[in-house]
């Protein structure tokens, strides 16, 4: 689909292709709105030129120090973008109320927490017409493109990044199942993944993101079993390369915290249930060792890390990003295997 607009810049009409345009469009609706999200092109320049000069909708999208946009401004953010995302108009029974992309996950610092295998991507809106605020309009549009982007895109995760301070922005992704990612100073990072993501994966995502290895796996489990994730994360947060000091790996350390949650002893005089948990602790550890051949982090890397200064070198922190991500999976799946 290729669309042309014409208009005029300090006096001189111009004639040109700025945004690029796809063929997808994606319906929905809440209570008395028809939403419609239609391919972004060059004919809607005139509202994208409208909200861009309006300080109070831009308040929300650019932040507290936000300047009006320019129709160069305006061209440059739309003819970029849209080279890579899907780019949306918002339509709202017939009435055009704002835009919306589906973009390749950015800024990279942000991106690289992840995979590199994944497929993560993010979701950006700006509601330009103030009539349809609090209306529900920007939760539908969420929920929209969120399962395109899961069940057509095929998308592994998904990102929705606000300022802090932009509440009801905050609540649209709460209300669709996004959880706190990462928080800034100015800006929350939220994060949904597909349903069928596995343990695996989140473990190695938490890795990536600079959790250790006991972090990281029992990060995927503790909120099934009643542990706030933060809570997990302090509890956890001083077993890492074999408590610092090469011994047991914390990916082992982790795993068996997530016993001790499963199934752990706390009833004074529960000595079945004691032994039952340190049954379910030793099948985990002797099936480790068997895949893994040790359950000390110095044998696993295959470098003597005793004291913290062992842990600097850059030849061990490529072997901490080589090997740990396997061991964290490893950890992962054995504890799947005995029923966790």
């Amino acid at each position: 689909m290729i669309s042309f607009a014409a208009f005029y810049i300090n006096g001189v009409l111009n004639t040109m292709n700025i945004i690029k345009a796809h063929s997808i469009t994606l319906y929905g609706s809440i209570d008395e709105y028809e939403i419609v999200l239609r391919p972004l092109c060059d004919d809607h320049l005139p509202y994208l030129y409208k909200w861009g000069n309006d300080l109070e909708v831009l308040y929300w999208t650019d932040g507290t120090d936000a300047e009006v946009y320019t129709a160069e401004t305006v061209h440059d953010i739309y003819g970029r973008s849209s080279q890579s995302a899907l780019c949306f108009i918002i339509e709202a029974n017939g009435v055009f109320i704002g835009e919306c992309w589906l973009a390749r996950m950015y800024p990279k610092r942000i991106a690289d927490m992840h995979p590199a295998n994944l497929d993560v991507r993010r979701i950006d809106m700006m509601i330009g017409e103030k009539a349809y605020w609090n209306k529900g309009i920007g939760t539908t549009l969420v929920k929209m493109l969120a399962e395109f982007a899961f069940d057509v895109e095929h998308a592994d995760v998904l990102h929705g990044v606000v300022f802090e301070y932009n509440l009801r922005s905050r609540r649209i992704f709460e209300k669709n199942g996004f959880r706190i990612f990462l928080e800034e100073p100015e800006e929350v990072y939220y994060r949904k993944e597909r349903s069928k993501m596995t343990k695996e994966i989140k473990a190695r995502e938490l890795f990536a993101a600079g959790y250790n290895c006991a972090q990281a796996v029992l990060g995927v489990f503790c909120e099934n079993e009643g542990l706030d994730i933060n809570t997990a994360f302090k509890l956890a947060n001083g077993f890492g390369g074999g408590i610092r000091c090469g011994e047991v790996c914390g990916a082992v350390s982790g795993a068996v915290m997530v016993v001790g949650l499963k199934c752990g002893f706390c009833v004074k005089g529960d000595f079945k249930q004691k032994g039952f948990c340190n049954k379910k602790s030793f099948e985990f550890i002797e099936k480790f060792k068997q895949e893994n051949g040790s359950i000390l982090c110095r044998d696993l890397l295959g470098v003597d890390i005793r004291s913290p200064e062992d842990h600097n070198p850059p030849e061990v922190q490529a072997l901490h990003k080589k090997i740990c991500p396997e061991v964290i999976a490893a950890a992962v799946r054995i504890l799947e295997e005995v029923e966790f």
